[in-house]
Order: C-alpha cells, then structure tokens, then sequence
C-alpha cells in the first residue's frame, strides 16, 4: 500500500503545508483526493474525502470532472507539462476557464489579462500570444497560476510548486499563491519538501513519512516542539540549513537496524527513540493536546 491511515482536513482560507521526503507519497496524496491518475495505473482507493458535504470517493467520472473544473485545481511541480505545446497560452487559458464557466462561455479578454497581471505579468498581451516552449519556466508558473485562481476554487493544490524555479523568483511565487488565499479565501494544500516554505507560508504543517501521516501540528508548535521523532530529525536539519528534507542522512545513519519491520512502525529503523513494541505494532495517530496528533507514543 502506498499510503494507509490517512486523515486530516483544511479549514476554509487555509494552508496546510505537507511535508516529507520525495517519494514518501506527497503527490499521489494529492491525486488521490481526486482520483487523478493515469489512466494506465491501477490504483484502489478506500475511505472518504469530503468536500463540502460531498464524498469525492463516492462520485462518478461526470461529477468528478465537474469538481475538478470548479472546486479543485492543481499547480504541477513541472509547469512546462500542463500545457500543449502546439497551442497558444491564450487558446489554453481560454479552454481552462471556458469548461468552468457556466455555459462553457469564453471569458471576456479584459478579464483574462487582469487576471495574468495580478499574476506579475506586466505584458499579458505577448504572454498570451506565445507557446510554452518560448516563454521561461518562471513566466509559465505564473500563468499556471493564473489558470488555476481565475475559475475561484474551493482547494489549491500546490504539488512543489517553487521546485523548478531559480530561487530568487521562489518566494515571488509563494507570496502570490497565498495573496489569491488572502483575497479570497482559496484553501490550499502545500506539498513542499522544503521546511523553509513550510514555516513561511503554512497554517498548520503535516508530516508524511513512508505513506503515514506522522504528525499534524500548527506551524508555531510544530517548530518549537515537534513531538514525533521524524519530525524532531526534520527540524534539526532545517536549523542546520541544509537545502530541503531530501539532504537528510540515508535510511542506515543511524546504526541500521537490520530487518524491516512490516507489521510495526515504519520509522522504527530510523528512530533513536525505538523499542521492542515498536517492531510489533504501528501506533495510532493519537491527539496529545489541542491541534495537535502524533503517531508515536514516546511523544513526552
């Protein structure tokens, strides 16, 4: 199973930042909230997701399709791949935003250049007039962007979305996803595997590690007191500034426990805190105070 006992929510006008090392499971998280796989993937999904009183899990193609034109859009880690190379910037933002529009009308032109310049694009007439393949990877996230606030979703879902840009234009970008948060009340699932984002831009921040959800915490109490000890290794590590999450040492820096323990928890060959029990039986996430949950019961 690639993720299991995964629970949580986003409040409305909120940005849950998830975190974790690549391949812990982040973006099939992501598409799995709307079942948006491959259609070569075999995937099974169990359990719930409720958006606004309706379970995603439980909705046909045509309703799906539906909530991901109006309620839920993505911004892709590679923004290059979310356009068609042989259209126009201008023939896709049309196409984006008609399919949400009642009616499938096209929005007026003033309407999407407005929405490209509150994106920081001074010059949305030459933007909109060109391919993908000449415009810059920054230029293209923004557009990107653009595309995705300008139908006024209920969920933002940000899939590493500063990862292919050349750092001074990351927190450009970052300060203009949660501008759209602030002006209208966007709710926004950040994955990132950079802590720094996540204390500069989240609410509350979850921790992902091996497909589990290992601790949900405000962002204040999660950095100065990160009770699960993954958590504990991610922090000591972004205080060390080091580049993001994925610079952590390898799985055997701490000793390497041998044998994997399938039925027990997963971090336990990892864990300077682990013990006998830990091989035998995978803890719960369990509530220690207000806002907060941890899967490990040698949070004190």
């Amino acid at each position: 199973r690639i993720l299991e006992d995964i629970s949580f929510s986003i409040r409305r006008a909120e940005v849950l930042a998830l975190v974790g090392e690549s391949g812990c499971g982040k973006t099939t998280l992501a598409y799995a909230l709307t079942r948006l796989f491959p259609a070569s993937a075999e995937m099974e999904i169990r359990g719930t997701a409720w958006m606004r009183g309706r379970d995603l899990f439980r909705m046909s193609e045509e309703e799906l399709l539906e909530i991901r034109r109006h309620d839920v859009r993505y911004i892709l880690q590679e923004p290059a791949q979310a356009f068609s190379p042989v259209r126009s910037i201008e023939e896709q933002f049309r196409a984006c935003t008609s399919a949400a529009n009642a009616g499938g009308h096209p929005p007026h032109d003033s309407l999407i250049e407005s929405q490209l310049r509150r994106a920081g694009i001074d010059e949305p007439s030459h933007v909109l007039h060109a391919y993908p393949h000449e415009l810059s990877v920054g230029t293209l996230q923004r557009v990107l962007i653009a595309m995705a606030t300008a139908t006024s979703p209920f969920l933002l879902i940000a899939d590493e979305p500063t990862s292919a840009i050349d750092a001074p234009l990351r927190r450009q970008v970052l300060d203009l996803i949660v501008s759209f948060r602030n002006d209208s009340g966007l709710s926004i699932l950040l994955i990132t595997h950079d802590l720094a984002v996540a204390e500069g831009y989240a609410d509350r921040i979850a921790v992902l590690y091996a497909g589990r959800i290992v601790e949900i915490a405000p962002r204040a109490a999660f950095f100065e007191r990160p009770l699960h000890p993954y958590s504990q290794l991610l922090v000591q590590y972004a205080l060390a500034s080091l580049a993001s999450i994925d610079d952590l040492p390898p799985l055997d820096w701490f000793g390497g426990r041998e044998g994997f323990p399938p039925e027990g928890c997963l971090f336990y060959p990892r864990c300077r805190m682990g013990r006998g029990k830990c091989r035998i039986s995978e803890p719960p996430l369990e509530s220690p105070a207000a806002e907060r949950y941890v899967r490990c019961p040698y949070w004190k």
